[in-house]
């Protein structure tokens, strides 16, 4: 209850006289009306107020979201080297490269029969 709806009853309570005239009721309604009234306004702004946080969550969530979207669309070079495991001439061109490594520091094309199965 408000402040004035406890003085209005406050002040019934102690008359002395059971009942209420015509004038104390009215007194005491508009009391009661313009408590609501107050309360009424009180609760626009806080719907307000809470709108405008549910706003600015919503739009937080959506930025975390959109970094995270965009930070699982960066590959390492691990995964971009591993997506490129079903290219056949990405593999065949390493395997040449390390033959020519291989034979620039003296190691025969048969060192690597153990590492690389070619043909069989």
């Amino acid at each position: 209850m408000c402040d004035k709806v406890k003085t209005a009853l406050e002040v019934i309570k102690t008359q002395k006289k059971r009942t209420l005239t015509k004038g104390e009721i009215v007194i005491l309604f508009q009391q009661v009306v313009s408590d609501l009234s107050k309360q009424g306004e009180k609760m626009s702004n806080l719907e307000k107020e809470v709108s405008a946080l549910k706003d600015e969550m919503r739009a937080g969530f959506a930025d975390i979201k959109k970094l995270i979207e965009e930070k699982s669309k960066r590959l390492t070079l691990f995964e971009k080297i591993m997506a490129l495991s079903t290219h056949k001439y990405f593999w065949l061109t390493i395997i040449v490269v390390l033959l020519l490594i291989g034979g620039f520091f003296g190691i025969s094309p048969s060192g690597f029969n153990g590492i690389i199965g070619l043909g069989g």
